[in-house]
């Protein structure tokens, strides 16, 4: 205790000495302000009147006592060396932040270098001649620098360390900041746009262990900002970008040490289109974007992390081949690594909650891990996506729901669902504005289901046999409009019913399987010698393979209960029945039927209740009967 008592004694004892020597300085000051005579201390603040001249020279210290300023209305010129900087700090024994109100700049600064600034409420800028500092030290300052509208600021080789925030400055200010170190600050550097975009950039610069953030972009801060080559090691967020802000950031790199996220953490409420570009390190999203006005564009190798997904009036995905743009948990660490600092670990189906739109164009990207993996969130929505994955969601593409039956227009081409626990593609009433064509279906629940009145136009899928329901197109409901069925290239599994009054067209090709049957008004069936309609049994791996997932096997005469056409007229041509209990039923219609093969079934053909068949060119083979007359 007595070895630290001296200690104490003895730097109080130096500091008074010090004073002692000390010149005092008050008012307004101009000339030459010597190393010779230094230390000095500002008594009452000083000031360089307009048209006055002050030069520091380098060794020089100004001790300002509690509650001063330094007001810069002429020209001043600091010039410090690294061996003897120019100093301005607190003349209090025992120092704090804050202790003097700081420099406020608002004449011209012929040159800042090597100056050290200490435990001020930091330098306020509202100069409009270009301001360059280098080579300086802010630290244990309130707010070290804080720029204003209109000043050009170039800021090198510095530092903002111990503050509370390093660097500040909005509304129309522009600054560049290179090469500089933001160390054990609350907040590193701070840019706002406010009602006016912020233009500058910051590049090559170092984030370490700030409490809350390394860089905080708030209120519309726009393109014409950059942030670029910076590095971040454990602070708190290393970028926050909210509000409208839509800075550009390129190679970027975060270290997984963050002690909150290690990414761009996005957050408020987005009024304003924009543009995001890959940083180098993930998005984790928690923004709300306004789903009347918004467009939000992600360009190629975007990662976007988070739990609510995203929802906007537009999305622009703008991915390529070898860089898409990834929408999926942030505890998925395959992309990104591991954003959210739990360990190793993966997502699960449902993390994210979907990705929603009124009208969206993606192209090559990566959506993992939601509940949906796109959603319409308007009626009368607009899908263009092609070249994408949609992996461990529950729904890869859902359009479902009340606001949606007001026919969704959506053109989906050469994109892959895999490992979807419920549904590759799910419809609900989307009319026959949607198109799907060249995807590819791997172990998902079911590939795509319709339900009630769903028509899209499906062409060239690869549905591979490994589902967990069913390796083909599941349609369920109760269908009360008219439409066609075009040839996937897989087989479709028909649970549905059609109204009275309905009538099905059905294209060259296409499959359909059934452990049920099918009853329609009216029946259109296309098929040609070389690629007849076909209606087999759910069990006949024969045509479109192991279709219900139960190994090898082949159908058997009343495996389903057959086609039942009733009052309307009915046009086949090359269809081709099988493994039913009667291949085709006709109930008080009429059908023209051409080169009709019925096989392997308990009936062939039944007529009832004066319905009127005219059969032609066509077979009948090992039924148990051929045609039935009622």
């Amino acid at each position: 205790m007595r070895v630290i008592a001296k200690v104490i004694w003895a730097i109080l004892f130096t500091m008074s000495v010090l004073q002692l020597h000390a010149t005092d300085i008050c008012g307004s000051v101009s000339g030459i302000l010597s190393r010779a005579d230094s230390p000095y201390v500002a008594t009452c603040s000083i000031s360089v009147a307009l048209g006055d001249y002050l030069a520091i020279e380098d060794g020089v210290e100004i001790r300002f006592a509690p509650g001063t300023n330094f007001y810069i209305y002429g020209t001043v010129n600091f010039t410090g060396t690294e061996l003897n900087p120019v100093v301005f700090t607190s003349n209090n024994i025992l120092p704090a932040a804050g202790d003097w109100n700081g420099i406020r700049i608002e004449g011209i600064v012929e040159q800042f270098t090597h100056v050290i600034m200490r435990y001020s409420n930091g330098i306020n800028v509202i100069a409009t001649n270009p301001i360059i500092i280098t080579n300086s030290t802010f630290e244990y300052d309130n707010y070290a620098v804080v720029l204003h509208e209109g000043t050009p600021l170039y800021i090198s080789d510095s530092t903002f360390q111990h503050n509370e925030l390093g660097l500040q400055y909005y509304t129309g200010a522009r600054a560049t900041v290179a090469s500089s170190i933001f160390n054990d600050n609350y907040i590193g550097l701070q840019v706002t746009g406010e009602a006016t975009n912020v233009a500058g950039s910051i590049t090559g610069c170092y984030f370490d262990s700030n409490d809350s953030i390394g860089i905080l972009c708030a209120s519309s801060v726009q393109d014409s900002y950059v942030i670029s080559r910076c590095t971040f090691d454990r602070n708190g967020y290393p970028v926050q970008i909210e509000d409208n802000s839509y800075p550009a950031m390129s190679d970027l790199t975060v270290n997984q040490n963050q002690i909150g996220l290690n990414g761009i953490f996005i957050y408020g409420v987005y009024n304003k289109s924009g543009a995001l570009s890959d940083p180098g390190c993930p998005y984790i999203c928690d923004a709300h974007w306004n789903l009347a006005t918004t467009t939000l564009t992600l360009n190629k190798g975007v990662i976007f992390k988070g739990t609510e997904g995203i929802s906007a009036c537009n999305l622009r995905f703008n991915g390529t081949t070898t860089e898409p743009v990834v929408i999926t948990s942030y505890s998925d660490d395959s992309y990104g690594g591991d954003t959210n600092n739990d360990g190793p670990s993966v997502g699960a189906m449902g993390d994210v909650l979907e990705v929603s739109y009124a009208s969206a164009v993606i192209n090559n990207a990566v959506i993992r891990y939601c509940y949906n993996g796109l959603h319409p969130n308007s009626p009368n929505s607009v899908l263009d996506v092609s070249g994408t994955l949609f992996e461990y969601c529950n729904y890869g593409i859902n359009f479902n729901g009340d606001p949606y039956r007001a026919d969704p227009v959506a053109t989906i081409t050469g994109c892959n669902f895999r490992d979807n626990q419920d549904f590759g593609i799910y419809m609900n009433q989307v009319g026959s504005n949607i198109s799907i064509s060249a995807c590819t279906f791997d172990r998902n629940g079911y590939p795509i289901q319709l339900d009630l009145d769903s028509y899209p136009v499906l062409s060239n899928l690869t549905v591979n046999q490994n589902h967990t329901g069913y390796n083909g197109v599941l349609i369920v409901g109760g269908y009360e409009t008219s439409g066609t069925l075009t040839n996937p290239g897989c087989p479709y599994i028909c649970e549905a019913g059609w109204n009275p009054g309905t009538t099905l067209t059905i294209e060259e090709g296409t499959v359909i399987k059934s452990a049920y049957g099918l009853s329609v008004c009216g029946l259109r069936a296309y098929g040609t010698s070389e690629q007849p309609v076909i209606f087999t049994s759910l069990w006949d791996d024969s045509y479109g393979g192991d279709t219900n997932v139960d190994g090898p096997s082949s159908g058997s005469p009343s495996d389903w209960n057959g086609i039942t056409l009733s009052s309307s007229l009915s046009y086949l041509r090359h269809l081709r029945v099988l493994y039913a209990y009667t291949g085709l039923q006709l109930m008080r219609g009429v059908a023209d039927i051409g080169w009709l093969e019925v096989k392997n079934c308990f009936r062939g053909v039944q007529l009832i209740d004066r319905s009127l068949g005219y059969i032609y060119n066509s077979d009948f083979i090992s039924n148990g009967t051929g045609v039935y007359l009622v």
